[in-house]
């Protein structure tokens, strides 16, 4: 029990792992209906949020120990709509800690921010 105690306040001071920052970035055009979105993970709901164009949500947080995070996001845009997994921890990925997500009318864009963005999903 004290070893778990331990590695939790560590790990919220990310001195044994990682932070990584998530972005949802509405990039739907002047004049569009709003995107509502919804994050969460195992253990966090981060909430429903609405974006006017060009705005964006992003949360912060430590990685685990054990590359177990995952958070899936829901997105909607008028009749469209699209869930997908935006962050999942993984041995690859563990030293880019910025991921972005850009909402287009055509579909769902993916960077890491040091990188051009590309086309993942289409909205459903």
């Amino acid at each position: 029990m004290i070893t778990l105690n331990i590695y939790q306040i560590f790990s919220l001071k990310c001195i044994f792992t990682n932070y990584v920052d998530v972005h949802i970035i509405n990039h739907l055009g002047p004049n569009s209906p709003p995107l509502k979105l919804q994050c969460k993970s195992k253990n966090d709901d981060l909430g429903i949020h609405m974006l006017s164009t060009e705005q964006e949500y992003s949360w912060r947080f430590c990685d685990n120990f054990f590359p177990t995070t995952l958070f899936f996001c829901h997105l909607w845009w008028q009749s469209k709509h699209k869930g997908f997994v935006a962050f999942e921890e993984n041995i690859i990925e563990a030293k880019r800690n910025h991921r972005y997500w850009l909402a287009m009318p055509d579909g769902i864009y993916f960077s890491h921010g040091n990188s051009r963005f590309v086309k993942k999903f289409d909205w459903e």
